[in-house]
């Protein structure tokens, strides 16, 4: 499921305790489960119409209108849930509150045809919820609390008025109810844990694949992902082409080692300086590259100014041995919102093999007549 899915927003306070999905787990992993609830309508347009034709049938059979009044709760009711799932930047507690008041439906209707003594009819509700039961613990288990709650009330919809003609059989109901509590608790809990695995297999494959590994800022695939993205395509972008000056004779002298320290350390400075309200990327190698998502030529000539400042400083491969390197940079403005990214690290590479042939450790800023220095 792509993480561009619109995600439900909080439930109501008053239902937040039975919907809780997990607020130990990743931000992201919690979207993810409880987006199952908007996303997975078949089990409620199945549930709903067999609960509709089983409550015709008891009508028919035993002539109760109460049967036809529950038909037409839930045939309304559905109609309600669905309208709700449209709604995925609604609070969700409505989606929690109506599948309480739709098994509560259910329940009633188990509850009327075990007292009418109709061992048929009973069987047919009693097929009905268990498969029911099924469908709950398979679609809601990402807010287990919920679930067991819907799985009680249609199980006590039987087991209480079968107690109440059949008290004898009161103790065996009990120790059945405990073990199908334990039962189907164990059964939810192991499917979530095993979602939860999953989302999270998946959330780390996908992070390790936009990811460089060893600066922990993003590869290209990543940088490419964040272009596309970004909110507001109307406005200008901007992008420094970074390249480390010197940074050969740190690999040469000290090792690769050495120089695998110095460009982690590249990383980490990058982003104190940048912030978190640009995007980063290690291109490969001593290359570096850096996304601004909105135009404003001054920010960016000083945001160059002081990415040059910090890259400059020394630093401490190990106790006693220090490295220095400097960097050169080619900084490219979006001349048209449509411009790919591809145009533009073109562009910024040319500023920067600019930078270069200037003396280095300086900015050039592209333009398309001739480039001209845009911080020294």
């Amino acid at each position: 499921m792509s993480d561009s899915v619109l995600y439900p927003a909080p439930g109501h306070p008053a239902l937040r305790w039975i919907a809780e999905i997990g607020a130990h787990l990743p931000d992201k992993v919690q979207r993810r489960m409880r987006s199952a609830f908007y996303v997975s309508t078949g089990p409620l347009l199945i549930g709903s119409l067999n609960s509709t034709v089983v409550a015709g049938v008891a009508c028919m059979r035993l002539q109760n209108p109460v049967f036809a009044v529950l038909a037409v709760l839930d045939i309304v009711l559905l109609c309600c849930r669905m309208a709700f799932l449209r709604r995925t930047r609604a609070p969700s507690g409505p989606i929690f509150a109506t599948g309480l008041i739709w098994v509560s439906i259910q329940a009633a209707t188990t509850w009327i045809v075990v007292f009418s003594g109709d061992i048929a009819l009973t069987v047919i509700v009693l097929a009905s919820a268990l498969a029911t039961i099924g469908g709950i613990i398979s679609r809601n288990f990402a807010a287990p609390r919920y679930a067991m709650i819907q799985v009680m009330v249609l199980d006590l919809g039987f087991k209480i008025p079968f107690s109440l003609m059949h008290p004898e059989f009161i103790p065996l109901i009990a120790g059945q109810t405990i073990a199908f509590v334990l039962v189907n608790v164990g059964i939810i809990n192991q499917h979530r844990t095993m979602t939860i695995r999953a989302i999270r297999g998946e959330l780390d494959n996908r992070q390790m694949a936009v990811t460089d590994p060893l600066t922990g800022l993003l590869n290209r695939r990543g940088l490419e992902e964040a272009f596309d993205r970004m909110a507001s395509p109307i406005e200008a972008r901007a992008l420094l082409y970074l390249d480390l000056d010197g940074f050969k004779q740190v690999n040469d002298r000290l090792g690769h080692a050495a120089g695998d320290v110095l460009l982690h350390e590249v990383g980490q400075r990058l982003r104190e300086t940048v912030g978190a309200d640009h995007t980063i990327c290690r291109l490969g190698g001593d290359e570096f590259l850096v996304l601004l998502d909105r135009l404003d030529p001054l920010h960016t000539r000083s945001l160059a100014a002081r990415i040059i400042a910090t890259i400059a400083a020394p630093y401490r491969i190990e106790p006693g041995v220090l490295a220095r390197v400097s960097v050169s940079v080619g900084a490219v403005c979006q001349c048209e919102p449509t411009e790919p990214l591809t145009t533009m690290m073109m562009s910024a590479d040319r500023a920067l093999y600019a930078a270069k042939a200037a003396g280095k450790g300086r900015c050039v800023v592209y333009e398309k007549i001739r480039p001209a220095r845009m911080a020294g």
